[in-house]
């Protein structure tokens, strides 16, 4: 529940511990940024709504 920020930072990070080379690490960035973005970003719309719906009962 991070958020669109913190989840580019920690995917940037954890590409940056585990490659051993920059081709891996580009391998890695591309499999891994987009999955967490998105999802940080969803969490961040789903609570956005949810705060809305409440507002609203």
């Amino acid at each position: 529940m991070l958020g669109f920020p913190s989840t580019y930072l920690i995917s940037v990070e954890v590409c940056n511990a585990v490659a051993e080379n920059e081709e891996e690490k580009a391998f890695l960035m591309s499999r891994i940024m987009p999955r967490l973005v998105v999802g940080g970003m969803a969490a961040m719309v789903s609570i956005l709504v949810a705060g809305v719906m409440a507002g609203l009962l």
